[in-house]
């Protein structure tokens, strides 16, 4: 597992939906929020790496230092040399679990009490045969996906991820959402962040 310096994850709300990634990427490309295609030789050969377009700025807001942009993915699909890009993350039939060194125990949507343990209960997790989680505090019983993960981990099928940046370094802005719900016939969006690896990526 390598590291790196951190993702933004972009991701439908229902992890249960993948809008066409073809009819996606057509959409953010004629916003000018991807850029042109780069080479990509990850461990997730299906995905589509990108520089970042020319009205990336109009979609994402960073703070702090400069960012650097256009790095090309190194042959072990990072580019911790190299700057910011994109990926479009092929749909696997499943959700997954995506997350990080930087998740942190999610809090129950019932009582929300936090589950300090929770790496243990989703060591085996899997949809639909082991989804859910039982809150140790109020017995709550609900798929993993309703806990409240604080912007560090998600589930998703269809992901468009920012690479190298760091949890907090970029945000994404209102006009950005818009773009993914319109481009995805009306599909709610949200965001978090990881680093290290997640499982395809």
């Amino acid at each position: 597992m390598s590291l790196h310096t951190g993702r933004l994850l972009l991701t439908p709300d229902d992890p249960l939906q993948a809008p066409p990634a073809e009819s996606l990427r057509a959409a953010l490309s004629q916003a000018a929020f991807l850029g042109a295609s780069l080479p990509f030789t990850g461990t997730e050969p299906e995905a589509t790496a990108f520089a970042p377009g020319e009205r990336f700025f109009d979609f994402v807001a960073f703070t702090g230092c400069a960012v650097k942009l256009d790095g090309l993915p190194d042959t072990a699909g990072t580019t911790s040399t190299g700057g910011c890009h994109l990926r479009l993350h092929p749909a696997p039939r499943q959700p997954r679990f995506l997350h990080g060194r930087n998740t942190r125990p999610p809090r129950c949507p019932a009582c929300h009490k936090t589950l300090p343990d929770w790496s243990t209960h989703m060591a085996h997790w899997s949809w639909p045969e082991n989804s859910a989680l039982v809150c140790p505090a109020c017995a709550n019983h609900s798929d993993a996906w309703h806990w409240d993960w604080r912007g560090q981990a998600g589930f998703a099928r269809l992901v468009v991820s920012i690479e190298e940046v760091f949890p907090g370094e970029a945000s994404p802005l209102p006009g950005l959402i818009a773009l993914l719900k319109d481009a995805s016939k009306g599909l709610a969006w949200h965001w978090f962040l990881v680093q290290d690896e997640w499982p395809g990526g």
